[in-house]
């Protein structure tokens, strides 16, 4: 009896053992195929210092993908206050609600999930398609912003 346990046990530990390599080699390996394989790069910072501290891809970056990546950068600044306009105009106003910045969080669920902007984590022909991605989601989301406060 003690010899059948111990071999279920062991069974068991190596069923347990399978299944989370299981697990691991699904979770890496969508992360693998799920991320784009480009670096970005913040040139739209103005310090010189931090500038110097991006990664080497970001140091000589030839100047259309520089000016490309900074559209990229301004359509980001436009989406970032259109949201933030948004959700200070729907702030809770009952007494109970904090000072700090107000984020409607099911609101950018559904933004971020209708414009489908994690697609462009799967674009990899380059960094142009990319960041036009990036900047084409970020339209839709902004006309979503309008219309919802538009309907206000």
């Amino acid at each position: 009896m003690f010899q059948t346990h111990r071999a279920r046990s062991s069974k068991r530990r190596l069923q347990l053992t399978m299944k989370l390599l299981g697990w691991c080699v699904v979770i890496f390996s969508t992360f693998a195929l799920c991320s784009a394989s480009f670096v970005e790069c913040d040139l739209d910072l103005e310090d010189p210092t931090i500038l110097k501290r991006l990664p080497e891809e970001c140091q000589d970056v030839d100047e259309p993908t520089k000016v490309l990546m900074l559209k990229e950068a301004e359509s980001f600044r436009v989406f970032q206050a259109k949201l933030l306009n948004y959700e200070a105009t729907h702030r809770p106003t009952d007494e109970n609600a904090t000072t700090d910045l107000y984020m409607d969080m099911d609101f950018r669920r559904v933004l971020y999930e209708t414009a489908d902007l994690q697609a462009c984590l799967t674009v990899n022909e380059s960094v142009e398609k990319y960041l036009q991605c990036l900047m084409d989601k970020r339209a839709k989301m902004v006309e979503m912003i309008d219309v919802a406060s538009a309907a206000l």
